[in-house]
């Protein structure tokens, strides 16, 4: 599913340019275009955006305000900061998680595509994750071990050696279990990563590797 972005900016034309090219280039679905913080407002209200494309001097006031509540009904939306006078912003600390990049309206369209094509990627990784993580009850003990293991980042020789196996078994046991999670391999090193899967309440036969 495309990620849900609103975009606030007061130029009718430039905003519709900026929703096709991201539209395009990022597979984003376009809830709204708010010329105003009045109307980003009750877009907000109306859409819940995860992605936030704002330019800071709007004819009504501050973008910041419409960050603001946007945060207070999604704590884990972004912004992208796309303004003429981008040199010139100093973030408030209690937006500077939120706020993902700050992009100058004079620079080329690949630094704003750029940017947000970086924050689609991390959405879909975590959603994917999330996904999978919830389909893990599918795992054998032997296959808990061996993803407990790949998440502290731990090569599959060690792997082995740690569980008595060969390594072609531990290979083995790698393939099945992005078969059963229905991802790629190197999505599988992300998925244990990203869960903090080395550190969960071990299953039983789990091990740890030796001193």
């Amino acid at each position: 599913m495309p990620s849900r972005c609103l975009i606030v900016e007061d130029h009718e034309m430039f905003a519709q340019l900026v929703g096709g090219l991201l539209r395009s280039s990022c597979d984003l679905e376009i809830v709204a275009i708010a010329p105003s913080v009045a109307e980003a407002l009750a877009a907000v209200d109306r859409h819940r955006p995860g992605l936030l494309i704002l330019d800071l001097d709007l004819p009504d006031g501050s973008g910041l305000a419409v960050v603001e509540h946007l945060l207070g009904l999604v704590p884990k939306a972004r912004v992208v900061v796309l303004s003429a006078q981008a040199s010139q912003f100093v973030c408030p600390e209690a937006l500077q998680k939120a706020v993902i990049a700050v992009v100058d309206k004079t620079q080329a369209w690949d630094v704003l595509v750029a940017q947000v094509a970086a924050y689609v990627r991390s959405v879909g990784i975590r959603s994917a994750s999330l996904f999978s993580l919830e389909r893990l009850a599918c795992l054998t003990g032997r296959e808990h071990d061996v993803l407990r293991l790949l998440g502290r980042g731990e090569p599959s020789k060690t792997i082995a050696r740690a569980l008595g196996l060969t390594l072609s078994t531990v290979e083995t046991h790698r393939r099945n279990i992005a078969a059963k999670l229905g991802i790629s391999g190197a999505e599988l090193i992300r998925l244990a990563v990203l869960h903090n899967l080395s550190e969960p309440p071990p299953p039983a036969g789990a091990v740890d590797l030796p001193d």
